[in-house]
């Protein structure tokens, strides 16, 4: 099978997503084009063939993206038949959208991978103020075209799906739910590392994994955690981040909880999992939005892979993918963070860490997804 991943960034070939569907098709024989408006690096990778888009950088994002939706169609109806493309996986809105409009010029048909509501929902165009509101309500009506235009739309959790259905009235027949489940054999419990573990005996370990910004709920996990642990002397928390800023070190020490914060940063990512399995739970802290009400990052995955309960914001989509393995507190309720807590460490944790890794497992599986994708695609190249 030949087939083509579009978007308008290749964002998608480093980021997980993206990056591991397209290796994925692509190491069980499949010829695989990736084309793009934007240049990332022009990595290039066995199987997957990058085009990139003439598209001016020195344009305002939105006109670029405006001009890469218009252009794909232009490029699958010079180059589809050529290269024998039997179906095109749109990623994303744009993709979604240029892969939609593809088909009218190429007759290429398409399914759409839909992760989040950017444009759905007016409570967006609150947090995304570059955009005007005549832009807004076309990228809206364009981008319910293309869901509705689609063989299949692959999303990211169960609660998304509801969402779809109820929303855009996408049939239920039509929605395959393809979670950014994590490479179990990476993230497990027995990566654990040792040193980590005999140093922290006898402590009670969380761990966040993730960018530390207020974006992601950060500083007020911190304000929750100093909380805690002037109740609990035995509590400590280690912090996985991209780089340690300024700004996060003066947070941890205004809080004066230094001698409980061990931050990571810099930490290759095989690395990962082997700090991640060291700690007793994790912290999922991201505050309520449109976005993150309906969303499964692939970190939240591959905590319960590594045998972790969840210490978690009450947000609905977290909710149904963690099951019995998380424990909810409403987002900035440092009194409540304590409670849920107090509720996790007083389980048998060994376990919690078997249900969260058992749930994982059985509810969450990658190379079922990709078994999904490679079976909807061929249908649709038939």
């Amino acid at each position: 099978m030949i087939a083509a991943l579009t978007n308008f960034t290749d964002v998608g070939i480093h980021e997980p997503r993206g990056r591991k569907i397209g290796l994925a098709l692509a190491a069980k024989g499949h010829a695989i084009h990736w084309v793009c408006a934007e240049n990332k690096g022009k990595e290039q990778h066995s199987g997957i063939t990058m085009h990139y888009l003439p598209i001016p950088k020195n344009l305002p994002f939105r006109l670029r993206e405006a001009l890469y939706i218009l252009a794909t169609p232009l490029w699958f109806a010079w180059n589809s038949k050529k290269l024998g493309i039997g179906a095109t996986i749109g990623f994303s809105h744009p993709g979604g959208v240029a892969a939609w409009m593809a088909q009218k010029t190429s007759g290429v048909p398409y399914v759409f991978d839909y992760p989040d509501p950017i444009y759905s929902s007016d409570k967006h165009y609150e947090q995304m103020t570059f955009m005007s509101r005549p832009m807004w309500a076309v990228f809206k009506r364009l981008e319910s075209a293309a869901l509705k235009g689609a063989r299949r739309v692959f999303t990211i959790s169960d609660y998304f799906a509801k969402y779809l259905r109820r929303q855009y009235g996408v049939d239920n027949r039509r929605i395959t739910v393809a979670a950014n489940a994590p490479d179990e054999r990476l993230f497990r419990p027995e990566v654990a590392d040792r040193h980590l573990r005999r140093q922290y005996a006898g402590k009670r370990i969380l761990v966040y994994a993730g960018k530390a910004t207020e974006d992601y709920g950060v500083y007020s996990m911190l304000d929750a955690f100093a909380d805690a642990a002037k109740r609990d002397p035995m509590l400590f928390l280690f912090l996985i981040v991209k780089t340690e800023d300024d700004r996060l070190d003066k947070k941890i020490r205004e809080l004066d909880v230094r001698r409980r914060i061990r931050v990571f940063a810099n930490v290759p990512y095989e690395r990962v999992p082997t700090i991640l399995a060291a700690a007793d739970a994790a912290i999922y802290p991201y505050p309520p939005s449109a976005i993150n009400n309906h969303a499964l990052p692939n970190k939240l995955l591959e905590y319960l892979a590594c045998g972790l309960p969840v210490l978690s914001t009450d947000l609905p989509a977290a909710r149904e993918a963690l099951g019995a393995s998380g424990f909810f507190y409403r987002h900035g309720d440092t009194a409540g963070f304590s409670k849920a807590a107090a509720r996790l460490f007083v389980g048998n944790g060994s376990r919690l860490r078997k249900k969260a890794r058992t749930w994982m497992v059985g509810r969450y599986s990658w190379r079922r997804s990709i078994e999904d994708y490679e079976k909807e695609l061929e249908e649709s190249a038939a």
